[in-house]
């Protein structure tokens, strides 16, 4: 009687430790907010007039206006690439695609 006992808790808190260590979260979500790059999409559903490009699928801004920013001694490096396309509508990016061509050069 006593061997069944002991079998049935350790089973129980087997049970209980494998069920605290399962994660049924979304792995993209956390507190409903969506965690990871945000797409062309996200940004220009914010702010239809975000000065935005993608490269390798990573949605970059232009931080001018941002005073964080503006206060690091940043310089120019090597050229990575050139914007191919400029649309605003953010389900048509693709790679090296802008909102705003001022200088094609990055």
């Amino acid at each position: 009687m006593y061997r069944k006992s002991l079998l049935l808790l350790s089973t129980v808190f087997l049970l209980i430790v494998l069920g605290a260590c399962n994660n049924n979260s979304n792995e993209n979500e956390t507190n409903g907010n969506a965690i990871g790059n945000p797409t062309p999409e996200d940004i220009l559903s914010d702010d239809k007039d975000a000065d935005i490009f993608l490269m390798n699928g990573t949605v970059y801004t232009n931080a001018e206006d941002i005073d964080w920013v503006n206060e690091k001694e940043l310089t120019t490096g090597e050229k990575v690439g050139e914007v191919k396309n400029q649309t605003e509508d953010g389900d048509e990016f693709d790679n090296f695609t802008a909102t705003n061509i001022m200088d094609p050069r990055f």
